[in-house]
């Protein structure tokens, strides 16, 4: 039976975290993506289902996920017309944090394709893990996110590969 559950701001507006538990025998893993979904306490997506299978073949019991923007949104082309897509609790150093209290292992990254005009903060959180695993890179050096992977893409060390342009935040 999985347990689950999720942070949700009391405006729904933003996720902070979402837990997926199927072993609590097994030890967890921490997953850091782009941004939140429709997932929540109750309900699953494609996405969180997809780490669901990633995490249980790499012998995790179950995951809390954590995401470089906790606005929720369905379309991440939507994250450009957002006044706040970050929240306010939701900075590098609580996303690192967070990560480290869930899980012993290096947290995995997954954030996908981003805009250039986040890809700054993408690269602060990866900076604020200080080590971090990936399922390979995007053509523009970002860390694939898992939804279209097949199960037998091999998990390795993150490597930033993005070539900064600082853009204001």
């Amino acid at each position: 039976m999985m347990e689950r559950s999720a942070v949700i701001s009391a405006d729904t507006l933003y996720r902070t975290r979402l837990d997926r538990t199927w072993n609590p025998a097994l030890p967890r893993c921490a997953w850091v993506c782009l941004n939140p979904s429709n997932a929540n306490g109750s309900t699953d997506d494609p996405s969180s289902r997809k780490m669901v299978g990633f995490s249980s073949r790499l012998g995790y019991g179950g995951y809390s996920l954590f995401n470089v923007m906790a606005i929720r949104l369905t379309n991440p082309k939507d994250l450009l017309r957002c006044d706040d897509p970050y929240g306010a609790e939701n900075t590098p150093e609580n996303i690192a944090r967070w990560c480290r209290e869930t899980s012993t292992d290096a947290p995995i990254v997954a954030w996908g394709a981003i805009h250039r005009k986040f890809r700054t903060r993408a690269e602060r959180v990866a900076k604020a893990l200080s080590n971090a695993r990936c399922f390979g890179y995007t053509k523009d050096g970002d860390p694939r996110h898992p939804l279209m992977l097949a199960y037998s893409t091999p998990i390795e060390e993150f490597v930033s590969r993005v070539v900064l342009v600082e853009m204001p935040l």
